[in-house]
C-alpha cells in the first residue's frame, strides 16, 4: 500500500484473543474508509491465522505482547512508545472502535504539547463513592500522593487519544 507523505500519524491498539476480530474491524474500517495509516496492533495470545488476516488489510504490523493478567488496555503505553511506530504522532484506538468516516483530520494535534483526548459529551454524572475511592487509590498508586478530590469537573473518554512523539518518553516509564 503506498502511504502518502501526508500521513503523520500511526493508529494503534491491542486485544487478546477475544478483541481479535474488534482489531481486524477497527482497521478494515479504516481501509474501507480511505484511510491510509499505519496501523500497529498488540496481539495478546493470538493465533498465527488471526495475525495473517489482520496484516493482510495492507501496512498493518502486528506485534506480540505478553500475556498478562491486566486488562490489555494497561498496554496502551507500550504500545503508542513501540518501535512499530515511525510517525510524528500515535493514536490509540480501542480494539472495538470503529471508524465511521475518513477521521484523518483529527488523528493530528495542532500543537506536539497537546495530547489530544476527546472529552464526554453530555458529561457523565460524577464518580459514584465507590468509583471515587478507587480513583483515589490510584492516583496515590501512580503518583505518590492521594488528592481528595478530582482537580477538573470533565470525565474523558480514553478510546482515542493522539499524541505527538516528544512524549513517549513519558509513557515509556
Amino acid at each position: 500500500m503506498n502511504i502518502s507523505p501526508d500521513i503523520k500519524t500511526t493508529v494503534v491498539t491491542a486485544g487478546d484473543r477475544a478483541y481479535a476480530w474488534g482489531a481486524y474491524l477497527l482497521a478494515a474500517s479504516m481501509r474501507m474508509k480511505g484511510m491510509q495509516h499505519p496501523v500497529v496492533v498488540g496481539a495478546m495470545g493470538w493465533t498465527d491465522e488471526m495475525k495473517r488476516r489482520v496484516a493482510a488489510l495492507g501496512n498493518v504490523t502486528v506485534v506480540d505482547i505478553p500475556s498478562s493478567r491486566q486488562c490489555v488496555a494497561c498496554q496502551k503505553p507500550m504500545m503508542m512508545a513501540c518501535d512499530a511506530v515511525k510517525t510524528d504522532w500515535v493514536c490509540w484506538a480501542d480494539a472495538d472502535g470503529m471508524f465511521v468516516g475518513d477521521c484523518s483530520e483529527w488523528l493530528v494535534g495542532s500543537d506536539p504539547d497537546e495530547i489530544v483526548i476527546r472529552k464526554y459529551s453530555p458529561v457523565p454524572p460524577d464518580f459514584t463513592p465507590s468509583n471515587l475511592e478507587i480513583w483515589r487509590k490510584d492516583v496515590e498508586r501512580f503518583c505518590g500522593k492521594a488528592l481528595p478530590e478530582s482537580r477538573y469537573a470533565t470525565r474523558v473518554n480514553t478510546a482515542f487519544i493522539v499524541i505527538h512523539r516528544k512524549w513517549i518518553p513519558f509513557l515509556a516509564r
